[in-house]
């Protein structure tokens, strides 16, 4: 894979699908990732608005501590104006990334793919540089250091003239993802913690991986996270 200043993953024709393309195309893995951060307060708001219209759901975890599921990064994002939003692109897409998109494909026994019931973006505080056989990010073990978030709901895939276009959304609420952002990625878990998922059958490992500073979030704060794979 040649890893292009912009982070433009290409696969020509000496990569692993050569046989899929004419000598003179190749596959392009573009990212792009916003990050739109809003306050307590206005989370607390979506999160009324939300149970209201029956678009949120207050569920039980195996401790007995009560969670929001669903859409509520979109809630704030149609209801309120964040207070700033900071723009990423460019992205490393792993080697664990690439099989899973070549499994798909082909449909070989590890075909689970990135979708609401095993995707999560993940972010963490370390700016070690990252390299297509990064499997997990680079920050430390703990809560206070890195964070993986299921997505919202499932991805948003293109048609038409947009075929080849996914967007995934996960939100931070402010109980979590308290430190600098320093790097980010997606992986397949199937629920949201503080460890990487390991690439098997039914979870997809870490698909990409990028070093990018995107602020630092407190507890005060609740930050949408958007991303958006363009493939061409």
């Amino acid at each position: 894979m040649e890893k292009r200043s912009a982070d433009v993953a290409e696969i020509s024709e000496e990569g692993s699908i050569a046989t899929m393309l004419r000598d003179d195309d190749s596959f392009k893995w573009s990212v792009v990732g916003r990050v739109d951060k809003f306050t307590a307060e206005q989370e607390a708001e979506a999160i009324l608005i939300g149970l209201d219209d029956g678009r949120l759901s207050v569920e039980t975890d195996e401790f007995g501590i009560p969670r929001i599921e669903g859409p509520l990064g979109q809630i704030m994002l149609e209801r309120f104006t964040p207070y700033e939003t900071v723009h990423t692109e460019g992205n490393t897409l792993t080697r664990l990334g690439r099989k899973r998109l070549i499994d798909r494909f082909v449909e070989t026994a590890s075909n689970v793919g990135i979708k609401s019931t095993t995707g999560r973006i993940g972010t963490g505080n370390s700016a070690t540089a990252a390299v297509d056989t990064d499997t997990d990010l680079g920050a430390s073990a703990g809560s206070s250091n890195r964070q993986f978030q299921m997505l919202d709901s499932s991805p948003t895939v293109g048609s038409g003239a947009s075929s080849g276009v996914v967007t995934c959304v996960s939100t931070f609420g402010t109980g979590v993802g308290n430190y600098a952002w320093q790097e980010w990625g997606i992986d397949g878990g199937t629920a949201s913690g503080t460890t990487v998922t390991s690439d098997t059958n039914t979870t997809p490992g870490l698909v990409n991986h990028k070093i990018t500073s995107l602020g630092t979030k407190t507890s005060a704060a609740s930050w949408v996270f958007t991303v958006t794979i363009t493939i061409t």
